[in-house]
């Protein structure tokens, strides 16, 4: 499961485990100012906007971060698309 919290924008992701709570202390933050996060079709890569940019129409950055099975990083995002322009 992935979300981006507010104050301040900041992206969590934790293991899915049915339909039990999912405790604070397993969600992990994944980025600072991230938004729109989706899984990749296999689960392992969590996609976002980078934010920290603006959020003008001047463009924005699409981030890509590989994840382990814990759902914690797996090295550092790394940039997929760059829309700036």
């Amino acid at each position: 499961l992935a979300f981006v919290g507010s104050q301040p924008p900041r992206l969590y992701a934790a293991r899915f485990r049915g339909h039990q709570n999912i405790p604070p202390s397993e969600w992990i933050a994944i980025a600072d100012d991230a938004g729109q996060p989706a899984w990749s079709p296999d689960g392992r890569s969590l996609y976002y906007v980078d934010r920290r940019m603006g959020s003008t129409f001047a463009g924005v950055r699409l981030m890509r971060q590989k994840l382990t099975a814990e759902r914690t990083p797996a090295g550092p995002p790394v940039l997929f698309r760059d829309f700036t322009g």
